[in-house]
This record gives C-alpha cells, structure tokens and sequence, in this order.
C-alpha cells in the first residue's frame, strides 16, 4: 500500500496504547528514517521526557549525542552544563570540549565550571586550565600552582611547560618539584630522558626499584616511545613484579593496537587461566563483537558453542539472532527449533527472527508469523508490517 509509516504507527500507539518509542526506533531502523526529528516529536506528542530518549537512541544508532543534546536542551530548555555532565559520564566522551563549548554558549565563566568538572570527572584539569588561562589571559603560573595544590593534581607536565616557556632548567625543576611534591617520577623521567637523550630504559627501572612505583604504566610509555615490542617487555615485566599478566596485556593491546586475541589466547596458554572468561572480559573491554572470538574459542578449546554462546548472549547483552543463525549453520542444527527455544527462553521478540529464518530457509513467511504472534503473543504490527513491505499485500 506504501503507506507512511510514521502516522501510521502514531496512531497505532494511541490507540493500541504501545509505547511509541520502541516502535519508532524498529520503524526508524527499518525504514531508514533519521531518528532524531523522528523522537523529538514523538516525545513532544507523547509527552516523555526526551533526554533519556535521546541517550537511548543515541547510543543505538551510535549518532554522536553532543550535538543531539545541544539541540535538545535549546528546544527543551534544560541548563545543558549537568545534562552534558551525565551525557559524558554515560557516553565516555572527553567532557573537555564539551564544556568548553557550553561555556562560550551559555556565557558562564569557565573556570569555575571547569573546576568543578575536572573535580566530578577526574578528569586531569591541566591541560584544560592551560587553555582557559590562555583565553581569559590569566598568568598561568600562579593559577596552575593554586590549581595543582588544591585539586592535588601532579604538577608534572604543569612545570614541563612553564619550564619551557620560562627557559629554566627543567631537570633540577622537576627533581625538587618531585620531591616536595611526592609525585611519582615517572612520566617526569620519560619527558627528561626524551630531552636529554638518555636511554630510557635503565633510567626508569632505577626510578621504578627507587621509588617503588609498579612498573607496568612506566615501561608501556617506554615501549611507545622506544619502539620496542612491549610483549616481551611486559612478559618479563609481569615475571619479575608478579604480576597478573592478564590486565596487563589488556592495556598493552589497547595501547599498541594489537589484536587482544591471539595474544590473550597464549596468555591463558601459559598462565593456565580458562580462556573462555578471560575472553568475555577482553570482548567487553575491547568492544569486540564477541561471536568470532567465542566460535574460535569453542573450536579450540572444543566447547560445544551452543551453551557457550547462549552464555555469552546473556551475559553481553547481545542479539542472539544472528549469532545462532551463524552457530545452527556452523554446526549444521536445523535453525527453527533452536531458534524458537532461543526466543523462549532469551525473552527475544521472534518477529525479525524468524524473518531470517523464513528469508533462509525459504519458508513461506505469513503462516509462520501468524502462528508466531499467536503462539508468543506479540503485537502483530510490526511484524504485518514487515510482511507486507516483504510480500507486497493490498488490502
């Protein structure tokens, strides 16, 4: 019939009383309609609140929220500082420039504002104060003092910069600064020896036995800078310091963009720790889709995948469609049965399911959706919907 959707489904809500928002977004999903004018409306005729709307819908259609928010507290009115605040608590965004935005937007002076944002995000509050020193044409030196005792910030890459700019010795400067301050001298080394040219090496092991700081950050820097292969070093790294070498690959792979798997794969290897929960923790730290991982897991450590997956489903919180789908043609399992238990027991809406299944296994799909909706109680809307876009039904 090629009808709107969009009224088509306002209406429905009304009347069938369904909340609209997760009809919009299959629908937004489905039709490819930008969600974002989609929602706004739709939480202005629904009247619900549009920033945990705007939250959710921006991180499933992964669209950036800062400008999202922005506009949404210009229409709804809402102070945007505390909405930015939690928008970049929950979406992990650097709240730096963020902040420094709304400021120029809502005028508030930014130093208070960035104070206290650097106190509540822990956020290093240096190089943000660098700036608003330079924009609001404060002496630097005197600010960051203040800034580094009261917010006990380590005054490291503070003196680096003022010893830069003032042409004072920046080695005898850091040195008393370290000591008065109590300040681990670790990345203050790492500046000294790129400067001085001095092997970093056995310069930072001396510093790390002396002041008995864990040197597993210290070599990381190191192996960045140095261009040495931080595997080994970290191998013996975590021998020596006893370590568990497990966090520590974590962060070596994250920081030397090396495939987390394979080497996590000989670390449970030779640590002897089971691979499978190593794995899901790597997955969700990594943000790696954790279906290849687990299948070739499964294959090598010769798990049936099919517990193993439904595990992983519940614990990551992942559509178990496509991962079944894969699994029932990896393993050869005729895919209804497991995919209707899947539905049954993963509480998964069977709707876009079977739609595969049927897109697959050359089902006729309207019987098979008439049954499943009456079988599993689902609305039949969407899925009429579907069906109708699918096999081109008039009324």
């Amino acid at each position: 019939m090629r009808i709107l959707s969009i009224d088509l489904h306002m209406n429905t809500a009304k009347n069938k009383r369904i909340l609209s928002i997760d009809l919009h977004m299959n629908t937004a999903k489905n039709m490819r309609i930008p969600s974002i004018d989609l929602h706004m409306n739709t939480a202005k005729n629904m009247r619900i609140p549009s920033i945990d709307l705007h939250m959710n819908t921006a991180k499933n259609m992964r669209i950036p929220s800062i400008d999202l928010h922005m506009n949404t507290a210009k229409n709804m009115r809402i102070p945007s500082i505390d909405l930015h605040m939690n928008t970049a608590k929950n979406m992990r965004i650097p709240s730096i420039d963020l902040h420094m935005n709304t400021a120029k937007n809502m005028r508030i002076p930014s130093i208070d504002l960035h104070m206290n944002t650097a106190k509540n995000m822990r956020i290093p509050s240096i190089d943000l104060h660098m700036n608003t020193a330079k924009n609001m044409r404060i002496p630097s030196i005197d600010l960051h003092m203040n800034t580094a005792k009261n917010m006990r910030i380590p005054s490291i890459d503070l003196h680096m910069n003022t010893a830069k700019n003032m042409r004072i010795l920046s080695i005898d400067l850091h040195m008393n600064t370290a000591k008065n301050m109590k300040i681990p001298s670790i990345d203050l080394h790492m500046n000294t020896a790129k400067n001085m040219r001095i092997p970093s090496i056995d310069l930072h092991m001396n510093t790390a036995k002396n002041m008995k700081i864990p040197s597993i950050d210290q070599h990381m820097n190191t192996a960045k800078n140095m261009r040495i292969l931080s595997i080994d070093l970290h191998m013996n790294t975590a021998k020596n310091m006893r370590i568990p070498s497990i966090d520590l690959h974590m962060n070596t792979a994250q920081n030397m963009r090396i495939p987390s798997i394979d080497l996590h794969m000989n670390t449970a290897k030779n640590m002897r720790i089971l691979s499978i929960d190593l794995h899901m923790n790597t997955a969700k730290n990594m943000r790696i889709p954790s279906i290849d991982l687990h299948m070739n897991t499964a294959k090598n450590m010769r798990i049936p995948s099919i517990d193993l997956h439904m595990n992983t489903a519940k614990n990551m919180r992942i559509p178990s469609i496509d991962l079944h789908m894969n699994t029932a043609k990896n393993m050869r399992i005729p895919s209804i049965d497991l995919h209707m238990n899947t539905a049954k027991n993963m509480r998964i809406p069977s709707i876009d399911l079977h739609m595969n299944t049927a897109k697959n296994m050359r089902i006729p799909s309207i019987d098979l959706h008439m049954n499943t909706a009456k079988n599993m109680r689902i609305p039949s809307i969407d899925l009429h919907m579907n069906t109708a876009k699918n096999k081109q039904v008039e009324n």
